[in-house]
């Protein structure tokens, strides 16, 4: 079964289910209360929380995948779909990273992407995750 993320809350440099990936310090959140939100604190912008607080868990669950701290600005983490099968919910997220051709300002920034879906898409509250990755670096134009 597949289903495409419904709602991207926030995306900024800077008990639900808590998986540790071996992915370049990933870490992918399902989060399925309000108690669970807890767990964004101090890890996303204040506003980002607040949003994320006003969600209604009856109806809805949300991811968050968070890319780990990175040495400079370009980096980006994004959520393209998720898929349920067999108690299981995949995320393929794309992670880009920053061309070695082009600038990018030194600063420590930690790349994150929360989307929420509809909770009559999983099967039970605690599937389990699976992150399926790709790292995509531009290519800066032929000049």
């Amino acid at each position: 079964t597949l289903f495409l993320v419904l709602v991207l809350l926030w995306q900024l440099s800077e008990d639900g289910v808590d998986v540790n990936l071996e992915n370049n310090n990933a870490e992918l959140l399902l989060l399925t209360s309000l108690q669970d939100v807890s767990l964004l604190q101090g890890r996303v912008h204040p506003e980002t929380v607040v949003e994320v607080q006003n969600i209604n868990f009856d109806k809805y669950v949300v991811i968050a995948l968070f890319r780990g701290w990175k040495p400079s600005y370009n980096y980006q983490t994004v959520i393209e779909r998720i898929t349920h099968q067999d108690g299981q919910l995949t995320v393929y997220a794309q992670f880009w990273e920053p061309s070695p051709q082009w600038e990018s300002a030194a600063a420590e920034t930690s790349p994150y992407h929360i989307v929420k879906f509809r909770r009559s898409d999983i099967q039970n509250d605690h599937p389990k995750l699976v992150l399926q990755t790709i790292i995509i670096t531009p290519t800066p134009p032929a000049p």
